[in-house]
């Protein structure tokens, strides 16, 4: 259902915010670990190029700062509105197309999730369980019983009718991603487009998040 321009006038006015998205909470788990020292922290990680694309279809480029509905934290800049872990290239960003700005602000998101990941004690470490988007998808069953193992649970009874739904498993198609970089590659400057892969490449090999 649309949320009417009335609702976003009330909730502007009440000055009320978000003062963060669960999507991109790794790179300030710290301040979680302060509040929840016991805490069990699952981070889904997804290819790259996967949701580089993904971001770029549903027009991330721009939507932080023209769509009221994005809901993610923004400052303030000389040069204009910039979402906050764009802090330290804001000028970049301004004068980014949107590809470009998609891909920088996904792999600065890697970026930041390592180093946080990375500062963490080895104890700490034992409370994160990182899935990856594809293995949850193609070897669904698996992953299900490591978190059930991480949580020291089990699934729902009502899991089977969720996969269905969901149509997991299912296989990931490499061809599609090829399809999906090569597009990307005409969008994007040399650049950007040259960091993404490094970081498809990190991906890849295991090594997205450091020492895993």
């Amino acid at each position: 259902m649309p949320i009417s321009s009335d609702f976003l006038a009330e909730f502007n006015q009440q000055k009320r915010y978000f003062p963060f998205v669960l999507h991109e909470c790794l790179p300030n788990i710290e301040i979680f670990f302060k509040a929840f020292p016991k805490m069990k922290w699952i981070h889904l990680q997804r290819h790259p190029v996967d949701l580089i694309h993904s971001w770029y279809l549903r027009g991330w480029g721009h939507r932080f700062v023209s769509d009221p509905l994005s809901f993610v934290p923004m400052l303030k800049t000389l040069g204009g509105e910039v979402p906050w872990y764009a802090q330290e290239w804001a000028d970049d960003y301004v004068s980014m197309s949107d590809i470009d700005r998609v891909i920088k602000s996904v792999c600065t998101i890697n970026e930041m999730s390592k180093s946080a990941y990375q500062s963490l004690s080895k104890k700490q470490k034992e409370q994160v369980l990182m899935i990856s988007y594809e293995g949850l998808v193609a070897d669904t069953y698996t992953e299900i019983s490591a978190i059930e193992s991480f949580l020291h649970t089990t699934a729902s009874a009502r899991m089977p009718i969720i996969l269905a739904k969901e149509q997991c498993p299912q296989n990931i198609s490499i061809e599609k991603r090829i399809q999906k970089e090569k597009r990307i590659k005409e969008l994007a400057s040399s650049q950007l487009y040259r960091l993404m892969m490094q970081h498809a490449a990190s991906y890849e090999a295991g090594k997205l998040l450091g020492d895993q």
